[in-house]
């Protein structure tokens, strides 16, 4: 997932830093796989009594169901039966993750190194989890946006796992640096990830991303054009291609690289947006206001689900924001429009509540 962030499209496509980093992030986030299931942990857990075993099963069970909040739960009164069990901080840290509780989760992935030190390191499977365990601690910091204890923490999971270091780290190590605006060091990463697992898309794609960004075009065609040999349906690659064909001046590619991206992920505002620009720059402005309107209701219905988020966590004042962003971003969409005019009653002002709901029986 993209996450919630403020694109402001408004401007022409000649800022490009947004739609680069979003992009990357997208794919970073959408490949990452660290979140192993936690029941691979190869601790003997015959010597617990019977029942605390099945609460565990049911906790693994919440967990795989995507019950986060029940796992969560079940997971917190496991722990405090058995603190020194590493597997119930790492069924607590996943859960708190889903639920995008990342202070939690960094708290429980840590609890869960300190009992994994006391083990046996000699073993190696416990010295994989503990590898695992810590990627896991940096992926927590680096979606909590503490850049540099997620470094720090991918490092030592690099160092742990050796040549068995999966793609995925070198991917995040790439992002993170990505994100600091440290774009050769990204590239450096993403490269490493590349040549260890030449079938990672991921890599290929975040790769054609900064050197985009580095201005090293042909470079980054080469390697989208790779991404997309090896998954044709990766939009990010194909938008990738159209960025490039639009500094190369070629409209009609970049049109058609674009509409394959919206094709492929037609949720993503930026392609839209994007497609609406080269449209209206080769003069069909009929399908260029048609593209417009998709990409202000996409980037609407984005910022619904981040509303939606937190009138889940019951945090009614912090959804009115978003909730205004869709509107302002798309003021006939009646969903932003009725739950606007819900998160207002359910906060006692009636009387806005009351004209919102005017609006949506007059649209």
């Amino acid at each position: 997932m993209l996450g919630y962030q403020d694109l402001n499209w408004r401007g022409n496509r000649h800022s490009r830093c947004t739609v680069f980093r979003s992009v990357v992030v997208g794919m970073f986030l959408f490949l990452f796989v660290v979140s192993a299931s936690v029941d691979v942990f190869p601790a003997d857990m015959t010597g617990y009594p019977e029942t605390f075993q099945k609460r565990l099963k049911a906790a693994q069970r919440a967990f795989q169901t995507e019950q986060w909040r029940e796992a969560l739960r079940l997971y917190r009164e496991l722990a405090k039966e058995a603190p020194e069990l590493p597997i119930v901080y790492i069924g607590e840290g996943d859960a708190a993750a889903k639920l995008k509780d990342y202070p939690t989760a960094i708290t429980a992935f840590q609890r869960a190194l300190e009992c994994l030190t006391t083990e046996q390191q000699t073993d190696i499977a416990i010295v994989r989890l503990q590898s695992v365990v810590q990627a896991k601690l940096a992926t927590a910091y680096h979606r909590n946006k503490q850049l540099d204890e997620a470094d720090m923490w991918f490092q030592k999971a690099v160092k742990g796992a050796g040549e068995e270091t999966p793609a995925a780290w070198y991917v995040a190590l790439g992002q993170i640096e990505t994100e600091r605006e440290n774009l050769e060091q990204a590239r450096r990463y993403y490269i490493v990830a590349v040549q260890l697992h030449p079938d990672t898309t991921a890599a290929y794609n975040n790769l054609g991303h900064v050197l985009l960004k580095l201005k090293r075009i042909d470079e980054a065609d080469a390697v989208f054009r790779e991404a997309l040999a090896q998954d044709e349906t990766l939009a990010s690659a194909a938008f990738g291609r159209g960025e490039v064909a639009i500094k190369r001046g070629q409209l009609g590619v970049a049109r058609r690289f674009y509409e394959h991206a919206v094709q492929q992920a037609p949720e993503e505002p930026i392609f839209h947006k994007s497609l609406a620009d080269v449209l209206r720059d080769i003069g069909n402005v009929e399908e260029a206001e048609a593209a417009e309107a998709r990409y202000r209701r996409t980037l609407a219905e984005r910022y619904l689900r981040q509303a939606h988020w937190f009138i889940e966590q019951r945090r009614l004042q912090h959804a009115l924001v978003p909730l205004k962003k869709a509107l302002e971003t798309d003021e006939t969409f009646v969903p932003a429009l009725k739950d606007y005019a819900y998160v207002k009653m359910h906060l006692g002002e009636f009387v806005s509540a009351k004209q919102i709901y005017h609006r949506v029986l007059t649209i």
